[in-house]
């Protein structure tokens, strides 16, 4: 039997939601789940739930977090930063696992997976290894996709229309932009802009599980997934790709199979 429960933690980026997974015996791990931006997150959340599941069911200590301003965490998306976030990640590891008497696994989803990475980076006591779901690789080209659907919106209902440099420019001069049902807050885009895996050093050793798509619109993704995983091996890291033939859920309004990926990933070696 497994224990699922919901608690507010009281951390230093505020009240956060997180949901528990707790298997019957000690655990061999823990697990923190970050989640993925706005609809994609979302959609996701049924199968990171499943996810959540399974590896309690292997023994392992997983807390899925809704970030700052994100989900039912207090807080306003709007004033939500980066460095919020990444401070609520590790409020969660310290309450958890103060004494870092267990192994601790960041898990991300898309943008939640750089976020992950970006923790790992800024705080490498504070994560032993990396389980990366088709990460985001890039916060400035993740950012310009998202703001492309602002300007989508406007030509839709034959607005003034915008580009994501004038949006951005907005944001910069403090204005807070509506974009796909989230209002954003200036700081929390110009700090994602920032922020690229091909830039942390200190993820150096680390053990990294990726999983992703096996089929990529365009080979972009893979592109930039080669690029990265170069990058990583050469600074030492253990880098496992698992590339899987599943839906790109946190695109899709309706569920999916996504038994292989559910699977794939609780087979991994994570501890």
């Amino acid at each position: 039997m497994i224990s699922v429960s919901p608690k507010f933690m009281a951390t230093d980026a505020g009240q956060l939601f997180t949901l528990h997974f707790q298997p019957q015996h000690p655990p061999r791990a823990l697990i923190i789940h970050i989640p993925a931006y706005g609809e994609e997150m979302n959609r996701m959340r049924h199968i990171c739930l499943q996810q959540g599941e399974m590896f309690a069911r292997e023994g392992y200590y997983c807390i899925s977090i809704d970030l700052y301003g994100t989900g039912d965490s207090s807080g306003e998306l709007a004033d939500a930063t980066w460095a919020v976030w990444k401070a609520g990640v590790i409020s969660v590891i310290n309450s958890v696992n103060p004494q870092r008497n267990l192994k601790t696994i960041l898990w991300g989803t898309r943008l939640g997976g750089l976020l992950a990475a970006d923790v790992a980076n800024s705080e490498p006591d504070d994560c032993d290894a990396l389980l990366l779901w088709q990460p985001v690789t890039a916060g400035r080209a993740y950012m310009t996709q998202v703001l492309r659907q602002r300007v989508a919106k406007l030509v839709d209902r034959g607005e003034k229309p915008e580009t994501t440099k004038e949006i951005r420019e907005n944001l910069a001069a403090g204005q807070n932009v509506e974009v796909g049902g989230y209002v954003l807050g200036g700081k929390l885009v110009a700090e994602i802009d920032q922020v690229e895996l091909l830039n942390m050093p200190a993820l150096k050793g680390k053990a990294l599980h990726w999983v992703e798509r096996s089929i990529t619109a365009g080979g972009a993704a893979t592109l930039a997934r080669t690029r990265v995983d170069e990058y990583l091996r050469a600074s030492g890291n253990a880098v496992e790709i698992v590339e899987l033939d599943f839906p790109p859920l946190w695109e899709l309004p309706r569920r999916a199979d996504m038994s292989q990926l559910l699977a794939s990933t609780t087979a991994l070696p994570l501890a």
